[in-house]
């Protein structure tokens, strides 16, 4: 899967996401097995689809789904407690105990699974167990998987609002394939927040599309000026080179995405040998 392909992928997680937060567990549920369809190794969106199926009802459904994201990611400790959570919520006590002890191996400074371990405790033996003085509380609730935020050495202030709804409808726009009303709409938010790399990259992956090749590699390198270890713009340019047949300036950013992210450049890598010229 190319660089252009995964920010539409991107898009489509951050919707789920939003859909979640309003509540909207059905819709959400819909894009994040429209995100697993595309990417099945994607083990944060198997954690949140658990998290919408168990909010729809559908409990052995959802730990499924937590059980997947966890052979994918074995050390999520929030994932984890999660899974424990809605193990608490069905009464699976002695399972959930485990699942907070496994969340606490993994980040022994996790006050909530802390928490979820004693009361899980408390339930497995209420006459021996006893809680500390103020200790009452339930598990926390579970927290909704997050994708990371926008990009930036200098995070959007209040002075910028108005750049995050930008942002926000760029995406939109991206979304639906009208790239070059996203492009006018980015640059718009980027006369508030010039730094933001992510927002480079996001020119970029519009140029691509509009078949504006170096264009779009100059807006990767603003990226990268901004900030030089942003491996989604160093892979994003390297993909736009190949389209060029500049095979010999993406293998330099191979070199470059090994010291940065070597997971990534596996994909960089593979990316570059299936283009012959």
């Amino acid at each position: 899967m190319g660089l252009i392909d995964r920010f539409r992928l991107r898009l489509q997680f951050d919707k789920g996401v939003k859909s979640a937060e309003r509540a909207d567990y059905g819709e959400a549920l819909l894009c994040f097995q429209e995100v697993i369809d595309q990417d099945p190794g994607y083990a944060l969106a198997h954690g949140n689809l658990g998290f919408c199926l168990f909010e729809l009802g559908r409990q052995d459904e959802a730990i499924s789904a937590y059980q997947h994201s966890l052979r994918l990611d074995p050390e999520d400790a929030q994932c984890v407690y999660d899974l424990g959570c809605i193990l608490f919520k069905m009464g699976r006590n002695e399972t959930a105990a485990e699942k907070f002890e496994e969340a606490l191996r993994l980040e022994p400074e996790f006050p909530d699974a802390r928490v979820g371990l004693r009361k899980a405790q408390q339930q497995l033996d209420p006459d021996s167990y006893h809680d500390a003085p103020g200790e009452d509380d339930e598990p926390a609730p579970i927290t909704f998987g997050h994708p990371e935020a926008a990009h930036s050495n200098e995070p959007l202030d209040v002075e910028t609002e108005s750049a995050e709804a930008l942002i926000e409808r760029g995406h939109e726009l991206y979304e639906n394939a009208e790239y070059g009303k996203a492009l006018e709409t980015w640059r718009r938010a980027m006369a508030s927040a010039p730094k933001n790399a992510s927002l480079h990259n996001n020119c970029a992956a519009a140029l691509f599309h509009l078949g504006r090749l170096d264009e779009a590699v100059s807006a990767c390198n603003l990226a990268l000026a901004v900030d030089p270890e942003y491996s989604v713009a160093l892979m994003t340019r390297a993909e736009i080179l190949l389209e060029q047949g500049n095979r010999n300036s993406a293998q330099k950013d191979l070199k470059m995405m090994r010291e940065l992210d070597p997971e990534m450049a596996e994909s960089l890598a593979e990316m570059i040998e299936s283009h012959q010229g």
